[in-house]
């Protein structure tokens, strides 16, 4: 258990932002207020919420503010933009040799890197072809190993996740 409340609530408004908000999805500090509130149990206020989204931004988190009476915050800044992500999904889907429990796997893991609502702006866009999948975990890999190819060639693998 953290016996810190004021870093949990650091932590949980870093991932609330990260998860939830994007250009179109923003966050009033009441907002998050209320989520850290009734999701998580930790109290808190606007005013500590704005200050928490100053340190964020001190220490390298991309958030960004939309001024209005309730000034709305979300993360601009992320690992991968929609179209990096929108291209990496479709060459998971269109892949012949990744089975469509695969596809379906390493795309929900690559729709963690953006926030929910383009998430699902995303998922819309795609439609695994079970037709054109392998149906065992036969899978081969192509990888490049300082400019050599190799083909490395995998059969039955367990796969967590």
């Amino acid at each position: 258990m953290v016996k810190d409340p004021g870093k949990l609530r650091l932590w949980r408004i870093a991932e609330l932002l990260y998860k939830q908000t994007d250009e179109t999805h923003m966050l009033s500090a009441a907002q998050i207020d209320r989520i850290l509130t009734e999701q998580y149990g930790l109290a808190s206020n606007p005013r500590t919420i704005q200050e928490d989204i100053r340190f964020l931004r001190e220490v390298g988190m991309g958030i960004e503010t939309v001024r209005s009476t309730q000034n709305r915050y979300y993360v601009s800044h992320r690992l991968f933009e929609l179209p990096e992500l929108h291209l990496l999904i479709d060459a998971v889907e269109s892949s012949r040799f990744v089975t469509e429990k695969k596809s379906k796997a390493l795309t929900d893991k690559l729709l963690t890197l953006t926030s929910v609502g383009s998430a699902e702006q995303l998922r819309h866009h795609f439609v695994t072809t079970p037709d054109r999948k392998l149906e065992n975990e036969q899978i081969s890999v192509l990888a490049i190993l300082s400019g050599i190819c190799y083909t490395f060639s995998m059969v039955n693998i367990e796969w967590e996740g």
